[in-house]
């Protein structure tokens, strides 16, 4: 079959999203499916069209996310005419998905990899209108007569259907390769404790909290803060970045874009622990995956990372910078809940979606 996916971020950029959907096309196309990549630019720096593992990968350059919902359409109805059926994911690219899908004749498969609702209103950084769009443009999303919707995780179909009303909703969880380091990657300097925090700069990743009880800690504590994180937005890298400097704490922060692999899983493993303090969780990508490398993770326990995190862990018990820092704290003594490791192997991931192809192509 012949997939034409629709997605507004994939590699380079980083994220959970990202290495689903680089993970899941990589296997369809190992498995002989032809598979079509529609994606976005935001650098003006990568190549229009390539192969990348036997995906055809078309990029698009716009300015931001919200322009490559209008931007993407015309390229969209032409690479859609060929295609079997379209897969997509919330958001930027759900609404173009649909509507190239209805003007083709062809279904499309949403992912929804979390529901927002009215908990838009209380996520920093934004301002009032953005919230109102986010809000209003996530419910048209959710009423849209998708052919197939996923949700990534029970918590997140739980909300697709109590909170947005969704009905036929099927879960997949997300899927991941495991992934090995020969060796941990030496930290600069002496310092005894290392936290790292990886994905995108995101309104809703914690990276408030995060900063502000970094710095705190640091007040009486030896320690470095790494950020693996995309170069957009640049507020965010300017929020943390200030925020270190205006303590004279530069020197324990390093901010990386862009890494391999290997660095990323060698980062991870010298850590003391990987902190993932998000407002809420659609999945988790990122706290599944240090789980599935042994690493200790500090989580707020919010959305549905109670549901992925195994191994050492520690959860915040209130969302406060005070008790992330005390969390930190924690970690550097060794106090962790530890719990019987969780997979989700990607091998399962990629035959639920197949079959969800299959039977929209062949109902």
């Amino acid at each position: 079959m012949k997939i034409l996916f629709v997605l507004e971020y994939y590699p380079p950029y980083l994220g959970g999203v990202e290495k689903l959907f680089a993970l899941l096309t990589s296997a369809l196309a190992r498995e002989g499916h032809q598979v079509v990549v529609l994606t976005a630019d935001y650098s003006g720096n990568l190549p229009p069209r390539e192969e990348k593992n036997g995906v055809e990968v078309h990029r698009i350059r716009v300015r931001n996310r919200f322009l490559f919902t209008l931007q993407c359409l015309p390229l969209a109805l032409r690479l859609a005419k060929s295609a079997d059926l379209i897969h997509t994911t919330s958001y930027n690219a759900g609404f173009p998905s649909f509507l190239v899908g209805l003007l083709r004749r062809k279904k499309v498969l949403i992912t929804f990899h979390e529901y927002w609702g009215k908990n838009w209103f209380h996520l920093p950084f934004l301002k009032t209108h953005e919230r109102w769009l986010f809000f209003l443009y996530e419910r048209l999303l959710s009423i849209l007569p998708f052919h197939q919707v996923v949700a990534v995780s029970d918590f997140t179909a739980k909300r697709l259907k109590e909170a947005a009303g969704m009905k036929r909703v099927v879960r997949i969880y997300n899927g991941m390769i495991p992934k090995s380091s020969q060796q941990n990657h030496e930290q600069p300097g002496t310092t005894p404790h290392s936290f790292l925090f990886v994905g995108r700069l995101g309104v809703s990743k914690g990276i408030d909290i995060l900063v502000n009880s970094a710095v705190e800690y640091l007040r009486t504590n030896d320690a470095r803060f790494t950020f693996i994180v995309a170069k957009q937005p640049l507020f965010m890298l300017e929020f943390i970045r200030s925020a270190f400097q205006a303590r004279g704490l530069q020197e324990k922060l390093t901010i990386l874009h862009e890494v391999d692999d290997e660095e990323l899983v060698a980062r991870m493993k010298s850590a003391t622990a990987v902190v993932v303090p998000s407002y809420s969780e659609g999945f988790g990508f990122v706290a599944a995956e240090a789980c599935a490398l042994d690493v200790p993770v500090i989580h707020s326990g919010r959305g549905s990372l109670n549901e992925v995190v195994s191994g050492k862990t520690i959860e915040m018990k209130s969302y406060t910078a005070s008790d992330l820092k005390n969390a930190l704290e924690d970690a550097a003594a060794g106090r962790f809940t530890v719990s019987p490791k969780k997979m989700f192997a990607m091998e399962a991931t990629t035959e639920a979606y197949t079959e969800a192809y299959r039977r929209l192509i062949n109902p």
